[in-house]
């Protein structure tokens, strides 16, 4: 599963919670990420685990997992939770390096137990600190005795954070392989393996995913621009580059994809 690293939300410590018709292409950060379903089934994909999340269920991406939520007839509503890791020092104590067995809730009495702690987290997101550190402390703790811990523990070696940041930095540029393995001091063969193991995808498709995000966004901000001019600011070098790209992320071609854009969720009112 390819995704794109959202530098913006790891950028934001702030929490967040908002209840809507969440939907999202895969994409991953460093915060945690939660949602209990409400209504309508949805089809969850985390670290490359697929399911259908039914009413009254919880699921959780841990840091950098890859995650999505595919709603594309827009009937299912979820509440979202996103942690900051500031907030994560205790929670990654206790897992001390270990992974989630499972990123789900099934049992509908431990995920609404979880969905009221979500919304408590809610009501003190503007207490002091302690207060909201506690309300965190406590809802990971009951996150962490609903779901065991697997032996395992995840890969490390790899500089995730700054990789991706340089990558956010000069993806409009000419992005050579050679170039970012040698500024990290890896081999081109050993960067491109470690790459694609960690995210999945090559590092051209990676780069080229956060061209083409830019794209739509400078298109959703300004939709009377020119498209031509955005697309090699972008760094595309040409059209037919972008709209292969495109459609082999979306499935679809650009204008189409861009007129059927939604406005974004309001945000919950507990």
């Amino acid at each position: 599963m390819q995704a794109v690293y959202e530098l913006v939300r790891d950028n934001d410590e702030k929490l967040y919670l908002r209840r809507g018709t969440n939907a999202c292409w895969p994409h991953f950060h460093r915060h945690i990420e939660c949602l209990y379903l409400h209504e309508h089934p949805l089809e969850v994909t985390i670290d490359e685990r697929s399911f259908v999340l039914e009413e009254g269920q919880f699921c959780i991406a841990d840091s950098y997992e890859i995650h999505g939520y595919q709603n594309d007839d827009r009937c299912s509503v979820s509440t979202v939770l996103i942690i900051p890791e500031r907030y994560l020092s205790d929670y990654k104590r206790c897992k001390d390096g270990k992974r989630l067995a499972v990123p789900y809730v099934t049992d509908r009495a431990q995920a609404e137990r979880l969905y009221e702690y979500m919304l408590r987290i809610g009501a003190h997101m503007n207490s002091n600190e302690l207060i909201t550190q506690g309300c965190v402390d406590e809802f990971l703790g009951a996150v962490l005795d609903s779901i065991p811990l697997s032996s395992e523990k995840k890969k490390s070696g790899i500089p995730v954070r700054d990789i991706l940041l340089y990558l956010e930095q000069n993806y409009r540029e000419n992005v050579r392989l050679e170039q970012i393995a040698s500024h990290f001091g890896y081999s081109k063969y050993h960067f491109s393996r470690m790459f694609h193991q960690y995210f999945r995808c090559s590092l051209s498709e990676y780069v080229n995913r956060l061209r083409v995000s830019e794209v739509i966004r400078v298109q959703k901000q300004n939709p009377d621009g020119k498209l031509f001019t955005v697309i090699l600011e972008a760094g595309f070098s040409s059209i037919q580059t972008f709209y292969r790209c495109f459609r082999k992320f979306y499935g679809r071609a650009p204008l189409e994809y861009l007129s059927e854009i939604d406005a974004v969720p309001h945000p919950i009112d507990p």
